[in-house]
């Protein structure tokens, strides 16, 4: 990561820009693992609407394997319309 000294107020985009893609790696991680962003999020802005849709999907994600055959078959469905 980048190293700053002293209490100085960084800017976010001085921040970013001071990253190796390494960096930048290592920070999307941990903004998934500490629920700031979900997995193969394109923006961290989303609509409300947005929002209650990734979260929906999330939900979903992690809990696939209690599923019945029945709502696997009709998520699958949905999915292969796209």
């Amino acid at each position: 990561m980048p190293s700053f000294h002293t209490d100085l107020e960084i800017e976010v985009d001085e921040f970013v820009e001071n990253c190796s893609r390494r960096d930048i790696d290592e920070l999307v991680e941990y903004l998934v693992d500490h629920k700031y962003i979900n997995k193969g999020q394109s923006s961290i802005r989303q609509s409300p609407s947005e929002q209650l849709f990734e979260k929906a999907l999330s939900k979903i994600h992690d809990k696939w394997n209690a599923l019945t055959t029945e709502e696997e078959a009709i998520i699958l469905s949905i999915a292969n319309r796209f």
